[in-house]
Formats: C-alpha cells, structure tokens, sequence
C-alpha cells in the first residue's frame, strides 16, 4: 500500500513518527498525491493545533483517502473524531498500524510499551531522537498530555543506552534525549537523570546531548549532581525549565509543584556555574485565575530572568482538565495581555543573542546543506559558507532566532 506520513508535534511525536515508518517498513511512503492512506501523526496540545489537525483530516477525505489518525489526538480528545469515517491509532498501539492501514478500526490501549524496542525507521539528518520514558509524574491542571500519554514509564538505562550507541554508530552527532518530563525520569524504576546520564556519558566519541525539558520540582532534587553533568563538553549548556507564570498563586493552582523561588534558584545556579548556559523557559498566558497583577509580575519574572528562548502560549482549555471547568477570560483580555509580553519577549531574546556577537564558538554542524550549526549552548548558528563536523565560527550579527557566524580562516 501507498503511504503518506503527516507528522506533528514536540520530539515526542518526532521519535513516534520515526516508530509508525519503522513498523511499516514493508509499505510504500510516497508524496500524498500518489498515496492511498494518510497517517496523520495528531498533536492537540493548543486548541490552534488540535483545529489544524481535524482541518487536515478533512482536507485528506476530501482528496477521497483513507485516513489513519494517530498520535495525541485519540485520546486527548476522542468524541471530536466521531465525525470523521477514520481508522484510529493512540501513542501505545502504534504497532496496529499494520491492520489499521486496512480496515477502518479503532486501536487503543492503556499499557505502554518499551518503544526502543520497537522498529525505528532513521533518516540521514544528523540528529537522532531517544525516549527515555512515556508518560509523567505530575497532574497539571491546564494539561491534556497527560491523558494522552498516561503515568510514567520509564525505560530500562540499558536499553537507553543501546539506542543512543546505534544512533551514533549510524552517524548520528547529537542526541536529543526526550520524555514528556525527563526531570521525573527513572523514578518509577529506582533511578534517576542523573544516573542514566552518567552511562550514556561513558560511551567515547564527538558527539552532543541535548537534555529535554525538566520541570522545576524534579531538577531541583538533584541540583548539584545535575550541574556536575553539564560540565562535560559533550553536554549542551542548554536547560529546559519551565516556569508557566510569574504568580506563585496562579502557579498553585495550575499545579505545579514548585514555587518561584525554586524556579529562580535553579536558574541562578545553572548560571553561576555553568557559562553561557542557554535558559528555556514557557509561559502561559491568560490561566482562568490569572488577574492583571498576576500578569504584571509574569512580566517583571521574564524582564528579571531574562530567558534566551520563551515558548509562549495563550491559554485554551483542555478537555478532561481541572482548568476546562473553570471561567475563561475574555479573549481581549488574552490578546491584549499575549500581545504586550510577546513584545517584552522578542525584545529580551534578541537582547540575549546580540551578547555573542564578537565570540567565536565551537559549533557542530548539523543539516545536510552544511550551514546550519549548533553553538556549544545548542543556539542555532548561520554559517557563511558549507562547512561539516565542528568548526570555529565568530558570531557577526545576531537575530531572534539565531547567530550568523563566519568560519574562522
């Protein structure tokens, strides 16, 4: 059978897509004007992209396809696919794509899998994807993740291990390793971050690791030893924090499990420690109970913090969420306040690239058109001309989303 693969999505979704061409290696994937069925690989963690997705499944049977929906979308929100003549496919059954490429057919399962072991499908980029888990510990209340993904699992070290020598055996020269919290790893099995990253780090060669993202509760609970990790070059000075808001009220009530001043502690930490650390953060903006005072100090915490990137979203209830049951704001409310802090934001994330200017940095290279590379604390860099492997690059103009860098002579 024909196959075209729709995917979207967090790196999650990226190594799942990887899963669902690895588990029908025996098929055809082809462009989608040659193709009998579309999978659609479903994010719905925004309202804005759960409409995108059923806007494509529209679109996709009305090109008269077949249509496969997997990924979050399933099980974050089921009753919205009723409509749609579609065969069903959640994150734990994506090895019944064999029989639901056929027949049109609802899969789905409450147990995870250990998807290292399960068929992969790489591609020649020179990134490669490891899940270290499925599932979480935590139970925010604006989250619909959770419903689609469950409690947490974790895989065996060993096998994580394994998957990242494979990657790099393959050519791989960085490694994003990524869980829907990876702070919470390992303590459903008696282990922890720190440990797995302590074997994954005695495998030799020139490589780097990316950490994913870490809530706050987690990582503080290993601080030091985290900090230790990050000293290896291999490491990307990159963390992943998020705060959500600047209101340690509206932080309770989201759920959360930590206060600013954690959040703020880790922070300073990181930065004492280790330079040019790259500081992520997410926002949301506009929380059910969140007042123009707990907006005011969302504000003043980014305009303090000073993050290099900030994911920002404007809030949409998820189904089967505490926050779906609350009262919205109204939605001037959420543009005007969504509009004022993007502005703050840009502002401070250019503010914080322009400071590279004059450096020159060891970058690694990697896309395939050899321009694109990562400086040591994973921010992009533009190179001037086709390089490969690690180059030193002298950072000459800086934008919103990256460095320009000229290779040194």
């Amino acid at each position: 059978m024909k196959l075209f693969l729709d995917s979207y999505g967090c790196t999650l979704n990226r190594a799942d897509a990887e899963i669902i061409e690895g588990v029908l290696r025996k098929e055809e994937f082809t462009d989608l004007p040659d193709a009998e069925t579309v999978i659609i690989n479903t994010c719905a963690v925004k309202g804005a992209t759960q409409s995108k997705m059923l806007s494509r499944i529209r679109s996709y049977l009305a090109l008269g396809k077949r249509v496969v929906v997997a990924g979050c979308l399933p099980k974050m929100n089921r009753k919205l696919l009723d409509e749609f003549p579609v065969s069903i496919v959640d994150t734990n059954s994506i090895d019944k794509l064999p029989l639901a490429i056929r027949s049109r057919a609802v899969y789905t399962s409450s147990g995870h899998k250990n998807k290292l072991k399960m068929p992969h499908c790489l591609d020649d980029s020179l990134t490669g994807i490891v899940e270290l888990s499925e599932g979480c510990l935590s139970r925010c209340s604006f989250c619909g993740t959770k419903n689609a993904r469950g409690d947490l699992t974790s895989y065996p070290i060993e096998d994580i291990v394994a998957r990242v020598r494979l990657l790099l055996g393959h050519g791989k020269k960085e490694i994003y390793l990524t869980a829907q919290d990876t702070g919470c790893y390992g303590l459903d099995i008696h282990s922890n971050l720190v440990e797995l990253l302590k074997e994954i780090l005695k495998i030799d060669g020139d490589y780097r690791l990316r950490i994913g993202m870490m809530n706050p509760n987690y990582s503080l609970k290993m601080l030091d030893d985290l900090i230790e990790i990050y000293r290896d070059d291999r490491v990307y000075k990159f963390l992943h924090i998020p705060v959500q808001s600047g209101s340690d009220r509206v932080i309770r009530e989201m759920n959360r499990g930590y206060t600013l001043a954690q959040f703020q502690r880790i922070v300073e930490k990181f930065r004492e420690e280790i330079e040019d650390i790259c500081l992520s953060t997410d926002i949301i903006v506009g929380f059910p109970t969140e007042t123009d005072a707990d907006f005011k100090k969302t504000v003043e915490l980014i305009k303090t913090v000073r993050p290099d990137i900030i994911n920002l979203s404007k809030f949409y209830p998820r189904p089967n969420t505490a926050a779906a049951r609350m009262k919205l704001l109204t939605t001037e409310t959420l543009k005007k306040r969504s509009v004022a802090l993007s502005k703050v934001c840009r502002k401070i994330i250019l503010e914080q690239n322009k400071k590279y200017i004059g450096q020159v940095m060891e970058c690694l290279v990697i896309d395939n058109n050899r321009r694109l590379a990562r400086a040591p604390n994973f921010k992009q860099v533009f190179l001037d001309r086709r390089a490969a492997g690690f180059v030193h690059a002298k950072i000459m103009d800086a934008g919103y989303s990256c460095l320009k860098g000229e290779i040194n002579k």
